[in-house]
């Protein structure tokens, strides 16, 4: 049995926008910056090959879900974030199909780069009769893009706190958010088997190894509710919106794109000890020349933290 890996390295390469620059009745950082974390959670990826509105003709896909554990350090301007599955906890224990992810995170208070990779290596096929899986063997699903997110009224709304609880919100606040992105996706089905995938339209989907290119862009909505002047938080926020693909094999045009996504964290937000839970799910409708592809995403989470100081001296002269 091969472990799921999840890695995610997140690197701050742009300083924060100065404190003076926010409203400091409405935000205040922490007197230590840096961060350790314990992070055990819970994630599920499904892919739904369905044509028009005809239910009959859906086929759904799943990866390999699973508990997993991950640890998190941020020391001054680099953060690094590492997971692994928890053995035993997989929807299929039998199976060699897995998940590698890699995520990097820069930017300011105003706006953050987030480019991403991830890498489905086999599915699994639901049988809701018997309550088992079927290993779907030789496909490779490809995701290689950018999530870019802008923020209104950064000065009073801290999105490093509702992302991360790394600054204390004192005052509850919200703001609007605009988020794009341009993403690559490919599925590679390197044997392809009738006797795998019985639907017609899905085999010739999958079978002809669709490579499509894609703009999204979104209008969201976050809010830091505050308790005890920022000794808890919750902060829930939504983000809808559309977009175009476009097919790389054949001259099929442009083709809608719909996606949606919502988050929430809630937790205690003290020095130097924090906790907080986060639920995120996602969902992505691509309208396909042979049949559509909706993407769902859901991941829960529990993060406990410590913050702490810096040297004295610097580590290898840089950080």
């Amino acid at each position: 049995m091969r472990l799921l890996l999840r890695f995610i390295c997140i690197i701050n390469l742009l300083p924060l926008v100065a404190n003076a620059q926010v409203d400091s009745a409405y935000i205040r950082p922490f007197v230590h910056s840096n961060e350790v974390e314990a992070i055990p959670g819970i994630f599920f990826t499904s892919f739904e090959f369905r044509k028009g509105k005809d239910r009959l003709q859906d086929y759904n896909l799943k990866a390999n879900g699973s508990a997993y554990l991950g640890g998190y350090v941020q020391y001054k301007w680099l953060s690094i974030k590492y997971a692994f599955n928890i053995p035993g906890t997989q929807l299929d224990r039998n199976t060699n199909v897995h998940l590698t992810s890699f995520k990097l995170r820069f930017g300011n208070r105003k706006m953050i780069f987030h480019p991403f990779y991830d890498a489905y290596n086999g599915l699994l096929m639901p049988d809701n009769r018997r309550h088992e899986f079927t290993e779907f063997r030789n496909i490779l699903v490809n995701h290689i893009g950018l999530d870019y997110f802008y923020y209104f009224n950064s000065k009073r709304v801290s999105f490093d706190a509702a992302y991360g609880f790394s600054e204390k919100q004192l005052r509850s606040a919200g703001a609007p958010f605009i988020m794009v992105t341009p993403v690559w996706q490919r599925i590679n089905w390197r044997v392809p088997s009738h006797d795998l995938v019985t639907d017609s339209a899905t085999y010739k989907l999958l079978a002809s190894n669709p490579q499509w290119v894609s703009a999204v862009v979104r209008a969201g909505y976050g809010y830091n509710f505050v308790i005890e002047g920022g000794k808890w938080l919750i902060a829930p926020a939504v983000a809808v919106g559309g977009g175009v693909l476009h097919e790389i094999k054949g001259n099929r045009g442009l083709k809608p794109i719909f996606d949606m996504q919502g988050w929430i964290s809630a937790g205690f937000n003290g020095d130097p000890w924090y906790w907080y839970v986060h639920a995120a799910w996602s969902r992505r409708h691509s309208n396909l020349f042979v049949k559509d592809v909706v993407k769902q995403d859901s991941d829960f989470y529990v993060t406990v933290g410590y913050r702490f100081g810096s040297l004295p001296n610097k580590i290898f002269g840089i950080l």
